[in-house]
Parts: structure tokens; C-alpha cells; sequence
């Protein structure tokens, strides 16, 4: 995913770097998530966001909440 490396850059941080603040243990790892070919529909995800009239802090909390949920509940698996 191209923005997802073009933010790490933009914020001059190495791979490395961004996977040990991620918790990411193998930096290859981080490599193949940055380059990863899975799509993030955003364009629907921003429809969806706008229709909920939530401020984009607040869309984004929820959305941390959920991946930190899921997180959990697939380690207990």
C-alpha cells in the first residue's frame, strides 16, 4: 500500500523504526504489510465516515477500538 509507505516516509522513519513503535518483533514482517497488495477501499470508507457526521478523531478512535478488540479476541484463538 503505497500511502502507508509514503507516510513512513514522510515522517523519515526507517522500516525498523516503524515496526518496533508498531510492536512488530521482525522488520520483514512490517515489510511485507507496507507492501502488502490487500485493498483498503478508502474511497467507501470516507463515504461512510461523512455519512456518520462524526469528527474524523472521534471515526478514528472508533476504528482503533475495533482493531485492538479484534486483536485480542484472535490471540485467545
Amino acid at each position: 500500500m503505497d500511502f502507508i509507505r509514503k507516510i513512513r516516509e514522510d515522517n523519515c522513519l526507517s522500516c525498523c523504526e516503524v515496526a518496533r513503535r508498531m510492536g512488530i518483533q521482525n522488520v520483514q514482517n512490517y515489510i511485507v504489510f507496507e507492501r502488502s497488495k490487500f485493498k483498503l477501499n478508502a474511497k467507501k470508507l470516507v463515504k461512510f465516515w461523512r455519512l456518520s457526521g462524526l469528527s474524523g478523531d472521534t471515526f478514528m478512535k472508533l476504528m482503533e477500538k475495533e482493531v485492538i478488540r479484534k486483536g485480542k479476541s484472535n490471540r485467545r484463538k
